[in-house]
């Protein structure tokens, strides 16, 4: 029981010690915690829109400056058109936060995501995107700020499957 005590008791210290306070940890750990739900949720939208062809709810998970920089109506249907075959199957890979704090709050926070992807005809794709939750130097960037489209050809190279990557379209 004591070496179940010493352990949560020796983290507190240590918070307490370095200055940080538990309520703004805990604050911090729960928004991370409801970002990255939210950022699974948005790649299971991703997905539905791809197949689906919906322009419009994918356009809306764009930042502003990419919105209005680009023909994101066409740019989006471009990349639709990429893929061959509905997306039958994908794997989801978060690859963490990415951020600076200023006075002890995030003024950038983005978060890289990966998906690798099945489609019906049998091909392999990878959707990388990028997304800004917090901005302060850029807030037009809050949102999808890059997304690309990769196939991937698989081969069997002596005896060995290797994969060749295709970058097929990028929207920023």
């Amino acid at each position: 029981m004591t070496k179940l005590l010493t352990i949560p008791l020796s983290f507190i210290i240590i918070l307490s010690i370095s200055g940080c306070n538990i309520k703004g940890v805990a604050n911090a750990f729960i928004d991370n915690h409801n970002e990255r739900k939210e950022l699974k949720q948005q790649a299971e939208e991703i997905v539905e829109c791809f197949n689906t062809g919906d322009i419009d709810t994918f356009e809306a998970m764009f930042c502003e400056k990419v919105r209005t920089h680009n023909d994101l109506s066409l740019e989006i249907q471009n990349a639709f058109d990429c893929l061959e075959g509905k997306i039958v199957s994908y794997e989801y890979l978060d690859f963490g936060l990415v951020g600076s704090i200023q006075d002890g709050k995030y003024d950038e926070k983005k978060y890289n995501i990966l998906l690798t992807i099945l489609t019906s005809e049998n091909k392999h794709y990878e959707i990388a995107y990028k997304r800004f939750f917090v901005n302060d130097f850029k807030p037009e960037s809050i949102g999808i700020y890059q997304l690309r489209i990769w196939l991937k050809v698989q081969e069997i190279i002596n005896g060995e499957i290797e994969y060749d990557e295709k970058l097929l379209y990028d929207i920023r």
